[in-house]
């Protein structure tokens, strides 16, 4: 088969060709109409919002965030900027005290902080006489002296229940808790607080040997913002340098550079748009999409260009290797655009709104990347060809092009492949079934705070801060006693105490805080600060009298309205504990609320931004499998409906199957959790291994229909369309692997196994597929006099 009988098969395919030879002849009117696309779309790059709270992952009409805002409205925002006071030789002495004290007075000039707690501010419940005193453990006239020094030392020793929120039991380390204004519908400010937390806490580092640092979940929020723009600002700059060098050192052209660059720019583009146009809230998840769309935009690019350099250096001028280069395209592109956008628009089911709108956008920028790549490298080919003739004659260029790059050996692999097609398909399914055991052994877990990498400070200051205080991490709790003040109802809070009992037995809770303890402590002391009396009251009237009074002898600017709603029906309980994977987290939550019904009649609600942390890993992940599954189906059904070949349209669901089974293996064997990060390398590499498979068959398919045999057949699609894919693959290896050096893990995750699944789906598409075919396909013929030797 020569070139010649190439360019007559294609010139039968009647759409195609049409298609092709409608962009070659009008270059100028198709570009104009890119650039018109790209400048309708630009106004609305800045209209983009960004969202980093837990609130980006639900519509505001969804019933977790409706719960969300009770709790707010009940009690405030569960989200805090914490500073850590450490002082290895002890926290209390004159200036570390002193520190402390200065630290919790100015955290009320930050921006949206509308509470401060500390040590040195909270409240000390005393009775002097006939007197109640409550007065701040540290007074405002402190002046350091060490009688003062020692009074607080006991006052805090004495009401540990209160202060153990505040300094850890070996009295090294403090914690000062700023709360944030709750933000309901609106976007929380998390760079401006923390900004200015830490202009606020950095005069004080080092004083008496002390060091601060700012934690809580308002400085996670924002470290996922910081660390998640920093990779990405360092790392896609060295993605794209990677790919570009690679495929300069493939084609030896400047059009492997501009074209590819300008093809993944106005894609990125132009769905970002769509961003800003739809109002969706950009957030961390959504920052996958432009990896998703450098991947569907260099995979587009790289069929182009290398059908086009077989034709050029085959003796066809520039125009005409571009007219036939897009005609042989045309099907295979649009098939797996179509097939790649079907796998994105299936993510729209999902109820999580940032997977939802991450199916959207990049179903969207898969369209448009096919359509920029006929457009754009089309007719930009076509306006620069007699320039790129001209060259191709002075510097002799085409001679050049068949000694660089890459080729392959395409008879020598076909040969093998069909010598030992039974045992490669039946290793690699083998070997399928192994990894996919060794993956079903995963679970679906996270730790937020490990997405960061250890050399981080916030990761750094976390991990030493939960060692020393016994527990970082926890969940707010709301209590519904049934019926207005309720709460103040002995026989509640009586259960309430057993309820907190029984919480404590277990070693992983190390701490509990509620008004509880403030009817305790004001019973003690109204009955003259016998030990025995620090309990709950027998008489509600006892008790309402009880928070009175000590709602009348609090400091000025103090209150306890954020531990129960404004008609004492429901209230706060916070619990801290050592644990730190969604998974244990999630099951002793459910634990919690079944419990608390079954044992102690007690209506007890995970609440705040837990239920958000608690399920949202769960159902991302089952969103993610659900849709890739549905998927798979639908592009499997699309290329039956096309091919009409039922066992054709099975066999191409083991490529984009077999990676998948062998990176589910890997971060078994890595240690590696099933969580939301590697969901998206999913996402990311069936739309890859789709497009591979397509590709590879739809040459097939052409070839087959133009008289060739299933080994000739092979043959000719090993060496253009095999050689795109070795191609493509590199990039995106060389490209993704870059990621390994990210900070934030997730990013390091995608890295390691996109790479990893991606080499996998070659090896597959290119081993394991021709193997099944040359199996079931019966006519099978070596007809080597046939083949053309066109190596590239």
């Amino acid at each position: 088969m020569t070139i010649q009988t190439d360019i007559q098969n294609l010139d039968k395919q009647k759409i195609p060709r049409a298609f092709a030879g409608f962009v070659v002849a009008n270059p100028k009117k198709l570009l104009f109409l890119f650039f018109l696309i790209l400048a309708a779309g630009a106004p609305f790059l800045f209209q983009i919002k960004t969202g980093w709270s837990q609130r980006v992952w639900f519509d505001k009409d969804h019933e977790l965030i409706k719960q969300m805002d009770q709790f707010e409205k009940f009690f405030g925002s569960d989200e805090y900027v914490s500073i850590v006071v450490h002082q290895k030789n002890g926290i209390y002495n004159r200036e570390t005290l002193k520190l402390i004290k200065d630290i919790t007075e100015e955290m009320w000039t930050v921006s949206e902080i509308i509470r401060v707690e500390s040590l040195t501010n909270v409240n000390i419940i005393k009775g002097e006489d006939e007197d109640i005193l409550i007065n701040p453990l540290v007074p405002g006239d402190y002046r350091g002296t060490q009688a003062e020094i020692e009074l607080i030392k006991k006052n805090a020793y004495e009401n540990r229940d209160v202060t153990r929120f505040y300094v850890n039991d070996a009295s090294t380390l403090a914690i000062i808790n700023a709360g944030v204004r709750p933000t309901f519908e609106k976007e929380a400010r998390y760079e401006v607080v923390i900004n200015e937390a830490k202009e606020l806490v950095k005069k004080y580092r080092g004083t008496g040997g002390a060091t601060v640092k700012v934690l809580g979940s308002v400085a996670a929020n924002n470290a996922f913002r910081e660390v998640s723009a920093n990779d990405t600002k360092n790392l896609i700059p060295l993605m794209l340098f990677l790919m570009l060098a690679l495929l300069y050192w493939q084609f030896r052209s400047k059009l492997s550079l501009i074209m590819p660059f300008g093809l993944i720019a106005s894609t990125v583009g132009i769905t970002f748009s769509f961003l800003g146009l739809l109002g969706i809230i950009y957030n961390s998840l959504l920052g996958a999409i432009p990896g998703i769309l450098f991947a569907i935009s260099i995979a587009d690019t790289v069929h182009i260009l290398t059908a086009y350099y077989y034709f050029n250096r085959n003796g066809l001028n520039a125009k005409d290797s571009i007219l036939y280069s897009l005609t042989k395209n045309f099907a295979p592109t649009l098939l797996t655009s179509v097939s790649t956008a079907i796998s994105f628009f299936s993510l729209s089911i999902s109820e999580i709104a940032p997977i939802r709108d991450l199916g959207i956008l990049s179903g969207i920028g898969t369209i448009f990347a096919w359509i920029f790549t006929y457009i754009f490298i089309g007719s930009t080919i076509v306006l620069i060809s007699k320039r790129l003739d001209e060259k191709a004659k002075n510097k002799k260029v085409k001679n050049k092009v068949k000694t660089v790059g890459m080729t392959l050996p395409k008879r020598e692999i076909i040969q093998l492949i069909d010598r030992f097609r039974w045992p490669i398909a039946f290793g690699f399914i083998s070997f399928t079934a192994l990894f996919l055991y060794i993956g079903l052994q995963n679970e679906v877990n996270s730790d937020p705070i490990k997405y960061f990498s250890e050399s981080t400070p916030l990761r750094k200051s976390y991990d030493f801060v939960h060692r020393e205080m016994d527990g970082l991490r926890g969940l707010e709790l709301m209590i519904d006693s049934g019926v207005e003040d309720g709460i103040k109802d002995p026989k509640f809070l009586n259960k309430l105490e057993e309820f907190s009992e029984w919480l404590l037995r277990d070693p992983r809770i190390t701490r509990l805080q509620s008004f509880k303890e403030v009817v305790k402590k004001m019973h003690q002391v109204l009955m003259g600060g016998d030990q025995k009396e620090y309990r709950i009251p027998d008489n509600q009237n006892t008790i309402a009298e009880s928070l009175f009074l000590y709602t009348l002898g609090l400091p000025q600017g103090t209150s306890i309205n954020h531990l129960f709603s404004s008609n004492n029906r429901y209230m706060r309980m916070k619990m801290v504990w050592t644990i730190e994977k969604s998974k244990e987290s999630s099951l002793m939550a459910k634990k919690i609320e079944k419990e608390a019904m079954e044992k102690f009649n007690l209506n007890v609600k995970v609440a705040g931004n837990g239920p958000i942390f608690l399920e949202i890993n769960d159902l991302v992940v089952i969103s993610f499998f659900k849709s890739m599954g549905l998927a798979l189906l639908l592009v499997s059904g699309l290329l039956l409906f096309i091919y009409r070949d039922i066992v054709l349209a099975v066999s191409s669901l083991f490529p984009n199957v077999i990676p998948l089974c062998f990176g589910a293996g890997l971060m078994m064997i890595l240690g590696k959790y099933i969580d939301i990060g590697t969901s998206i390398v999913c996402t990311v590499c069936v739309g890859i291994a789709v497009d591979d498979t397509i590709h590879f068959i739809s040459s097939y398919k052409q070839h087959r229909k133009d008289g060739l045999d299933a080994y000739s057949a092979i043959e000719k699609t090993y060496a253009v369309t095999g050689l795109a894919l070795v191609t493509t693959t590199m990039l995106l290896v060389i490209g993704f692997g870059s990621f390994i050096l990210a900070d934030f893990v997730p990013n390091h995750n995608f890295g390691l196994l996109s790479a990893y699944v991606l080499v996998m789906a070659l090896f597959t598409d290119l081993i394991f597929l021709p193997a099944i075919i040359l199996i079931f396909d019966k006519t099978k013929t070596h007809h080597f006099e046939d083949t053309v030797n066109d190596a590239l």
